[in-house]
């Protein structure tokens, strides 16, 4: 018994791998070679790049993602984003809600990012979900083949479980307590040495079968005004900037309001002066009506093409303009945009409040809100309800 342990358990430290150092590391290193009995039996395609990575970062891009699975390559995907949102702390919740909803979650998240798994079938839907959160100005796709580092783990615990088998039927046989001894010493170290590897192969089975994602959230405060020599007038360029960050706290002064209008069922005013006025609903969509001096040559015109331009610099799409009329039949522009999954409309009129010299105002209406809630208000009948 004595001589035939001593001559197999030398065969089964070479079985178990046990010549090939090992750092003990969950994460794999690049560099580790596959067994060499395994790298003869792999067909040629296998000896190609022993991994595959590729980056995109492209904030232009509509948004779309690719991760192919293909059953001959084990592939495991990263995505790291960076996202502009109104408000970053609900965006950093609903970016959690949307990994839910698609079967992933949360390993990490704080006030102004998140770290996420979701599962690869799903990984593309719900990431254009996140990206309709805000708008997105980074975006890394990573792909690594990490076919080799699987199969050499692969065939790590097929032989080590082998062994473990082998040594507990020797055990079982072992009739002298010293052969006992060295076949559990053995023993122990193998199914060790099993629990390390197959920790491995379940750190690597989730790299691949679920994507890593990182996001980064910051406000869309942070976007600047347009500089003067592209937007001369001062109230314009803060349009579509103001109302996005005005807390529209309450005021005192809520008993007059700039122009007559007829404020929409469920909001409550919360300032009203001379100049300005202020209300909002419960579903945080925003109306602000402002009176403002009109400079000498200015125009519906001149503010239609300056006010287009101020919101495609703060980050707005989809702009389209046109002709209404207020309650009084004087003639107003109305312009629509969207950004970040909300509505921003504006409609601007000019009128001349002098009796005797002339005393030119533009009176512009601005309303603010999420676009599944913006749908559900009548933006040009709120319009023809301003009486100037």
């Amino acid at each position: 018994m004595k001589r035939f342990l001593t001559s197999l358990l030398p065969a089964l430290f070479f079985v178990s791998g046990c010549s090939t150092p090992d750092t003990g590391n969950v994460a794999f290193s690049d560099s580790a070679p596959a067994p060499a009995a395994r790298r003869r039996a792999m067909p040629m395609a296998a000896h190609q790049s022993r991994s595959a990575a590729f980056m995109k970062n492209d904030a232009a891009a509509s948004g779309s993602y690719d991760f192919e699975q293909n059953p001959a390559r084990k592939m495991s995907y990263s995505t790291t984003l960076s996202i502009r949102v109104p408000d970053v702390a609900p965006a950093v919740k609903q970016a959690s809600e949307i990994a839910r909803k698609f079967n992933g979650y949360a390993v990490y998240s704080d006030n102004t990012s998140i770290h996420l798994k979701l599962p690869v079938s799903k990984a593309a839907e719900a990431l254009l979900k996140m990206e309709a959160l805000g708008t997105v100005t980074s975006r890394i796709v990573r792909a690594q083949d990490v076919t080799d580092r699987y199969l050499d783990v692969k065939v790590r615990l097929d032989n080590l479980r082998k062994l473990q088998k082998r040594l507990t039927e020797l055990f079982k046989q072992a009739k002298k307590v010293e052969d006992a001894l060295k076949i559990e010493r053995e023993l122990s170290r193998v199914t060790t040495e099993l629990e390390r590897y197959q920790a491995q192969m379940n750190n690597l089975s989730i790299r691949i079968q679920m994507v890593d994602v990182h996001i980064k959230f910051s406000a869309i405060s942070e976007i600047k005004t347009a500089p003067r020599s592209i937007v001369p007038v001062a109230w314009v360029g803060k349009l579509g900037v103001a109302i996005v960050n005005d807390r529209f706290q309450n005021s005192s002064e809520n008993d007059d309001a700039p122009a007559g209008i007829t404020i929409p069922d469920g909001f409550v005013t919360t300032t009203g002066t001379e100049t300005v006025l202020k209300a909002a609903n419960a579903e945080n969509t925003v109306l602000q009506l402002n009176k403002f001096l009109n400079l000498k040559g200015g125009t519906i015109a001149y503010y239609k093409t300056l006010i287009a331009k101020q919101l495609e610099y703060a980050g707005f799409s989809s702009i389209k303009a046109e002709n209404v009329k207020f309650a009084n039949g004087i003639n107003a522009l109305m312009i629509t945009s969207t950004r970040a999954g909300h509505t921003y409309n504006i409609a601007a009129a000019i009128n001349d409040d002098g009796f005797i010299c002339k005393d030119e105002r533009v009176y512009v209406l601005e309303v603010y809100g999420k676009t599944e809630d913006m749908k559900k208000l009548d933006f040009a009948a709120l319009c023809q309800s301003i009486k100037l």
